[in-house]
């Protein structure tokens, strides 16, 4: 049993019924053009930057993997990658598909039951809340201010808004919830109700309800909104954590927003649930909002997943200049690109949005980079023809320089700064990363993250040293292996004997045998990969689905692309053994053994004419 199924505790033999059920061609054409070649599928890689497709599924082996970047794997590999989902998320997620039910021992964290129930629980109350603003009269008054904020009911059900009813009234979802069998303690339990002295209620009361996704679409929690004027209670008030429900690992709004990240390339920061709704009303639906907490690494690094360039456009006051500042240290130590929108109406997106939709539109649309937007701010502040000035402005800036681990992002700005404060580049270099820690606000220690080298090479091109005769040897099993009905006229002039390399001749016998016995070459994978073992199951795998042509080749070119190579590995054959005999010529000519150095010498003519003939034949 893997890490991965101990931790959602499931068995071996579910994953593999659930395998056998989805075809990994079906779920993965939903996110890539796939073209058939041969036995395999082949696109455009939704995981790395390439116009050569380089990303290869197997239906048979039901398997994918790219040779641009190295991903690959099972389906529910590919599911957890292209999703950004948990093990246990993208089983779930794949079960749904199949129309299967899986059954989960136990679970990281708690009981899986309880998860289980804690989930029904909240999407209940979401549905509730629903109702009450839709259809009861309770939420008439809540059902006007939402109207007025011009919150249509496509953006309503979107992002599920509902209303919790004032304590008193004779409706409660304390009441609801224990009709659908849940106990009063158990809704304590999952922040869904309150203990009030002797009494247990309703834990929001009386207030705009915003469901709080998980990235999966699942509700984990609420966030509860006054919207009376005269109403002095806190503005918002947040599920408290859960069995479901942690804030250093969930964004607002990422389950809507994550397709658009991906297909943007860019993920914005807001403050608010607000801020979200607004935006995404707006037509900018690439926004996410911490839930009330500084953002945590936890919630990068599930973002980074759908991209690493993010956009932060918080308040424009000192607490939300100081919470940016924070966001982009840690961001730009993880290996995030950074920018900053400049709102230039309202001091928050939604106030923005609602003086002028395209004005949020435009700054959200062309953001700064966030150094830049930063040196603006202090050059606003200090003057930067003074000597006082110019050390306050290279103060406030050090702490992002310094958390920048992209060399290239590193020395644009250092050429910024430079002239911003007309202080020489080297010096900079030399005094920036002495003000590491005059950083005013608590951050933890900066954690550098390299970033990966960009590849120069949309496909993978063999090693240098590796010998011309084994590419052409391994070309030759890939050719069989993807387009085995090439057998069928081929099977006896491939040359097993010349085959230099012992596992490529190996697994290349296995096949032609195999071939022989069943005399259908559709069916001979399984049967070839159920014969190896581990490390030339490997080899053969990776061979079944290495990108050969971009289209389906003909039989023709097929034929023509077999005997090309096949020759090549005659020929490649017939140069080692003159080798080995101009070797052997030399060693009886030095022992004076005159008779044999006339047999390889005549062997050797021969093999030249054998040679010679090759080359004719075309």
């Amino acid at each position: 049993m893997t890490a991965d199924q101990a931790q959602a505790g499931i068995s071996k033999a579910q994953i593999e019924d659930l395998k056998e059920r989805i075809r990994i061609e079906d779920i993965v054409k939903r996110y890539v053009k796939l073209k058939p070649v041969g036995k395999n599928l082949f696109g455009v890689c939704p995981f790395h930057s390439e116009k050569t497709p380089s990303f290869s599924v197997n239906p048979d082996l039901n398997l994918f993997k790219c040779y641009g970047c190295g991903e690959g794997g099972d389906v529910i590999s590919f599911i957890q990658k292209v999703e950004a989902l948990e093990f246990r998320e993208a089983l779930e997620f794949l079960a749904k598909e199949a129309g299967v039910t899986l059954k989960f021992s136990t679970r990281s964290g708690g009981d899986s039951k309880e998860y289980t129930r804690a989930k029904e629980a909240h999407l209940l109350a979401a549905q509730y809340f629903r109702f009450l603003l839709n259809k009861h009269p309770v939420g008439a008054e809540a059902r006007t201010y939402v109207d007025e904020r011009g919150l249509s009911g496509n953006t309503q059900m979107t992002f599920m808004i509902g209303y919790a009813p004032p304590r008193g009234v004779h409706t409660s979802l304390v009441t609801f919830l224990a009709r659908k069998d849940f106990s009063p303690a158990e809704l304590v339990n999952i922040g869904l109700a309150s203990k009030k002295e002797s009494r247990i209620v309703d834990k929001f009361v009386d207030r705009l309800m915003f469901p709080i996704f998980d990235h999966n679409g699942t509700v984990i929690g609420f966030t509860g909104r006054v919207f009376r004027k005269n109403d002095d209670r806190p503005k918002y008030l947040n599920s408290p954590e859960s069995i479901i429900f942690q804030k250093r690992r969930n964004l607002y709004g990422l389950n809507i927003a994550k397709k658009h990240i991906r297909t943007i390339d860019r993920a914005i920061f807001v403050e608010g649930t607000t801020d979200v709704i607004s935006s995404w009303s707006a037509g900018v639906p690439n926004v996410v909002a911490p839930l009330g907490t500084g953002i945590t690494e936890d919630q990068l690094d599930r973002l980074k997943r759908y991209s690493e360039n993010i956009s932060v456009a918080f308040d424009d006051d000192n607490a939300g200049r100081n919470a940016h500042l924070r966001l982009a240290i840690l961001a730009f130590s993880k290996g995030f690109s950074v920018f900053s929108v400049r709102i230039p109406k309202g001091k928050d997106p939604d106030e923005c949005i609602r003086i002028d939709p395209e004005v949020w539109k435009k700054a959200a649309n062309s953001p700064l980079p966030t150094i830049s937007f930063f040196l603006d701010i202090q050059t606003e502040t200090h003057d930067n023809k003074t000597l006082e000035g110019k050390q306050a402005i290279v103060k406030a800036i050090a702490p992002l320089m310094n958390a920048v681990s992209d060399p290239i992002i590193y020395e644009h700005h250092l050429e910024e700064i430079s002239t911003v404060v007309d202080v020489p580049v080297p010096e900079l270099k030399r005094q920036i990363p002495k003000l590491r820690q005059t950083r005013s606000f608590d951050q933890p220690p900066l954690r550098r993250v390299s970033r990966p080298q960009e590849r120069l090479n949309d496909t993978p091109q063999p090693p240098t040293n590796e010998p011309k005769a084994h590419i052409y040897e391994t070309h030759l099993l890939a050719l069989i292996s993807q387009f085995p009905n090439l057998l069928s006229w081929s099977c006896e002039k491939i040359p097993v004997d010349d085959i230099q390399s012992k596992t490529v001749k190996k697994l290349v016998k296995t096949i032609l045998e195999t071939y022989r016995k069943q005399s259908k070459p559709a069916d001979i994978t399984h049967v070839v990969i159920s014969t190896l073992d581990k490390a030339d199951r490997q080899r053969m795998t990776e061979l079944l689905m290495r990108p050969l042509w971009t289209e389906q080749p003909s039989q023709d070119e097929l034929c023509k692309e077999l005997n090309g190579t096949i020759k090549n590995i005659r020929e490649h054959a017939i140069r080692s053994e003159i080798t080995q005999l101009k070797r052997k010529l030399t060693l009886s000519e030095q022992r004076g053994e005159t008779r044999q150095a006339n047999i390889s010498l005549n062997q050797i003519h021969e093999k030249v004419r054998e040679l010679e003939a090759l080359h004719a034949s075309g």
